[in-house]
């Protein structure tokens, strides 16, 4: 008999894990790394404008500025170019959210103390919010993980799959739900109609 035996896995014993991704396009990453630039040209335009005929400043100062100020909006355009590639895992025992830096935050859903559930008219996604507070905090390092991970620009919309673990979670573990009324129970219409 073997002294250190070695335990196999069987199949219907693996965890499941539920992978969701933004749908990441060509354009959206251009309005990402655009965007932190954009907004401050606009500042400076706008601060220039509103200076009037007789400016405090000179150009000089305006230009100078703008130039001292450009390196951190391409940070912050690099930033979020770099978060449109997180995902997010759902398993049965957390919620891992990994970045394509190789950052990953787990949280276990006995953890969560509120989850909110937004839903974007325009793209018609629902987005799910995860949280370990139950008030928003700021400057905390506990951030909450979106699902899908650009929960406010993103197309994506959850599988069957994922929800019906989601509503799963939510009444086993009894966490708060706070949203759009009807949203919850939307879907939960959508999971037991399957």
């Amino acid at each position: 008999m073997d002294p250190n035996p070695v335990e196999v896995e069987r199949p219907d014993k693996q965890e499941k894990r539920i992978i969701i991704e933004p749908n990441v396009t060509l354009k959206s990453r251009l309005m990402v790394i655009l965007f932190a630039p954009a907004i401050l040209v606009l500042c400076v335009i706008g601060a220039y404008r509103t200076l009037g005929e007789t400016p405090p400043v000179s150009l000089d100062f305006v230009l100078g500025l703008f130039f001292i100020a450009s390196p951190f909006a391409f940070f912050i355009s690099y930033k979020l170019w770099k978060g449109l590639g997180t995902k997010v895992i759902l398993t049965d025992q957390k919620i891992v959210e990994k970045t394509t830096s190789g950052k990953e935050q787990n949280l276990y859903w006995s953890a969560i103390k509120k989850i909110s559930i937004i839903k974007n008219n325009k793209t018609n996604c629902i987005h799910f919010v995860f949280s370990r507070k139950k008030r928003v905090v700021p400057f905390s390092s506990d951030s909450p993980i979106h699902c899908p991970p650009d929960a406010f620009s993103s197309t994506t919309n959850l599988s069957e799959e994922a929800t019906s673990l989601i509503l799963n979670k939510i009444d086993l573990y009894k966490i708060p739900v706070k949203g759009e009324s009807g949203l919850l129970e939307e879907l939960a219409k959508k999971g037991s109609s399957d």
